[in-house]
Order: C-alpha cells, then structure tokens, then sequence
C-alpha cells in the first residue's frame, strides 16, 4: 500500500469515526466495507502519523528537511551511493548565514591517494562548496615553496582551485556552484565529484614535489623569477582600449 493510499485511509477512518459520534449524522456506517481489521489497522496508522506530527514539530529548525533542501538532495544521493558520510549540522547560535551551513564529509582512499570530500552547502545563500582535503599539511617551513607551486598550477586550472590555508597548513582542492542556478542531479554531482577528485590528486602531486626537495627557503623570492617582464606574457588579460 502506498502512503498516499494509508492516508486516504487515515482521513476515511476518521471521518467515519466523526460520523458516528455525532448524533446530528444521519447516515449510516457501511459495516460491510470496514470491518474490524480494518479499523485496527487504521488506528495504527493514524498512531503512526499523530507520532510522526509531534516529532516533528519537536525538531529543530536546522533538522527540517524542507527548510534545508539542498542539504537532503545531495545527502538523497549520496545514500543511493551507498557512500559512507558524516551530516555536520550547522551552529544555530551563530548568524543566519553560518547558522545555515550544512557539511557533508566522507573519506576516500586508493592506492594513488587519500583524501577527505567535503560538501559546504549554504542554505541562505544557496551557494555550495566542495573540498578535496588531503590527509598531510603543510609545514610553515614549506609555505613559500607550496604557496608558489600553487599558485602556477592555478594559472592554468580553467575548473575549480588548489588553495593552502596559512592558519594551519592544510591543502585542499576546491569546486564551487550557486544551486540556485544549477540543476543538482545524478550527473551533474557525478561531474563535479569527478572533477574534484582530478584536482585532489594534483594537489597531492604539489605537495609530494615540494616535501620531497631537500633544498628549501622560507623567502618566497628565491621561487620567483630574478627580472619580471613587464611586457605580458600573453595577450588574453589585456583590455579593450574602449571602456564600458
């Protein structure tokens, strides 16, 4: 039976019940068609359904999934992947912008890398954020080295970014997209997923080149270029003469 036929029969069971107390009522119960089996499974129903009403008026704001539907897309598909994840939920005491964002986090590991997915939703602003996080930092002995590989690598990545995080020397790869204007479905998650899992692995590639050279500075001059061109090397950055 499916749910919308079980509350067809929840609301025609307490109709009827309705009828039949009310003394006004003159019409009168068809006993042929709703018979006792049927009343106890009504009423079980209609228990279940008065259960699922209290709970949810019980839940928070943040655990409502109508009130965090990019959230529950995403987490829907997931689940058909079988993918294995943690739901951080969000901070309600924070401002409304933080207080809706969701973090989904799972772990992925093959013989090449090991790395850390993690989907940033926004729900206020719909804006939706993956992170490709690998597993080692970087130590501050190695930023300027790794600040500059990344920044070359970033030159030339037409989807997405690599980025070091000063605070803590965590590197990641990052992918972004508005779901406002974006369709959130099977292939569309595939590709970003896809995506995001290429630019983790070049991560992990910047990472091992920089950690492995024995020969490091911390002053970031020593990996740059001796004399700057000031002719661009190239053409595509440079405006029209006519302004807009």
């Amino acid at each position: 039976m499916s749910l919308l036929d079980k509350f067809k029969r929840l609301f025609q069971a307490s109709s009827k019940s309705t009828q039949s107390k009310n003394p006004a009522h003159t019409q009168k119960s068809n006993a042929a068609d709703y018979d006792e089996n049927d009343e106890q499974l009504d009423d079980a129903l209609w228990d279940n359904f008065r259960n699922f009403l209290d709970a949810q008026h019980t839940l928070k704001t943040t655990d409502t999934p109508h009130l965090h539907p990019i959230t529950t897309l995403i987490s829907l598909w997931l689940d058909e992947q079988q993918f294995k994840y943690e739901h951080r939920k969000p901070n309600r005491s924070q401002n409304q912008a933080l207080a809706s964002v969701h973090h989904l986090i799972m772990r992925f590991s093959d013989d090449a890398i090991d790395w850390t997915c993690v989907f940033r939703i926004n729900e206020y602003n719909q804006l939706v954020s993956l992170f490709g996080v690998l597993p080692d930092t970087v130590p501050q002995s190695h930023f300027a080295p790794m600040l500059v590989q990344i920044a070359k690598a970033n030159l030339n990545i037409g989807f997405g970014s690599i980025e070091l995080d000063p605070n803590d020397g965590e590197v990641r790869a990052k992918l972004s997209f508005d779901a406002e204007f974006t369709t959130i479905n099977e292939r569309s998650l595939f590709t970003y997923l896809q995506g995001l899992a290429g630019l983790t692995e070049l991560a992990q590639k910047l990472y091992d080149d920089v950690l492995g050279d024995d020969d490091i500075s911390s002053d970031v001059r020593q990996y740059l270029p001796d004399e700057v061109d000031d002719e661009p090397s190239s053409d595509y950055f440079t405006p029209t003469e006519r302004a807009q």
